[in-house]
């Protein structure tokens, strides 16, 4: 590898993408960049092809990809972690093994939008979704007409930025608080992180394909794995944060909550659906007579033990 700095560094964490990783990969080495660049890949210890392909990609490329290494499985949040503190560039784009970048200036264009934005921390664009699942039909997310910028509000409420569109301005001498490492997620809640001291860019191209099959390791998870992670990770935000945001947060834990008891519901688990439930009333404000009745109609249809 050059030592060179890079302007953008390419954070690619992968594990058993034997069948995507050659294409992931091979995008990013396409970009077509008037900068330095590294790409930096994060293999943990994959069980499939996928670190035979990696090798003959490197040897092929020789100085262009850097191989983080690992000796044993270290987990998605610990890999994910490592590789992006391994970055070196000013800026860091996100792409996993399962996804792949359709633009070959993604890279150049998404550079010169934080370069011409020093407000912003972060930008995205829009991906095109392929369900391989056979679900869904290819669709465009986030959905048409959205605005040019959004806020950290907006970021707390729903993860709307795809991971591999996301280009982050890597905050000098950062480090991941203790509590990230126990989170189900990690790109939603390192943007909120990176992002909250100004405005989340978008721009409104599609250059890149977002993934969904069926060995995915977040969309084929339960809803009510999903759900409770969000409740997870917005309680740490929430102390992370100093209670600044409590009022909004504390909302968002009661919404999620109140969905957490429908899907126990739905699973048969009684007990649980009933709990949840109950974690969901004290978030409601008095002036929500609309909110009360819902999770107050949810509670009336649990069977409780007499």
């Amino acid at each position: 590898m050059s030592d060179t700095s890079p302007q953008v560094s390419v954070c690619l964490p992968t594990y058993n993408h034997g069948k995507y990783i050659y294409q992931a990969v091979a995008s990013a080495l396409a970009q077509v960049v008037n900068f330095p660049m590294e790409i930096v890949v994060a293999d943990d210890q994959s069980t499939d092809e996928t670190p035979e392909i990696i090798n003959a990609l490197r040897q092929g490329h020789p100085g262009r990809i850097h191989v983080r290494p690992r000796q044993k499985n270290l987990g998605r949040p610990y890999n994910f972690m490592d590789a992006f503190i391994s970055c070196r560039g000013k800026y860091v784009a996100i792409l996993e093994g399962d996804d792949y970048w359709t633009a070959s200036d993604k890279l150049q264009i998404q550079a010169d939008y934080l370069d011409a934005h020093p407000d912003c921390n972060l930008c995205f664009h829009r991906v095109r979704v392929r369900d391989e699942t056979g679900k869904r039909q290819p669709y465009s997310l986030p959905p048409p007409q959205s605005p040019g910028f959004f806020s950290l509000d907006n970021l707390f409420a729903v993860n709307f930025i795809p991971t591999c569109s996301l280009m982050y301005r890597r905050p000098p001498n950062f480090e991941f608080p203790p509590w990230f490492k126990k989170m189900k997620l990690g790109d939603w809640p390192l943007s909120i992180l990176i992002a909250a001291d100004g405005p989340i860019g978008f721009l409104d191209e599609e250059m890149a394909v977002y993934r969904i099959h069926a060995d995915s390791c977040w969309s084929t998870r339960a809803k009510s794995y999903r759900v409770s992670a969000f409740i997870e990770m917005h309680k740490a935000l929430d102390r992370h944060f100093a209670f600044r945001y409590h009022r909004r947060i504390r909302e968002l834990i009661g919404q999620n909550y109140y969905l957490l008891a429908r899907e126990y519901l739905d699973e048969g688990e009684k007990a649980k659906a009933a709990r949840a439930a109950l974690r969901s009333l004290p978030s409601i404000p008095l002036r929500r007579p609309r909110v009360w009745k819902s999770r107050l109609g949810l509670l009336a249809k649990i069977p409780f033990r007499r």
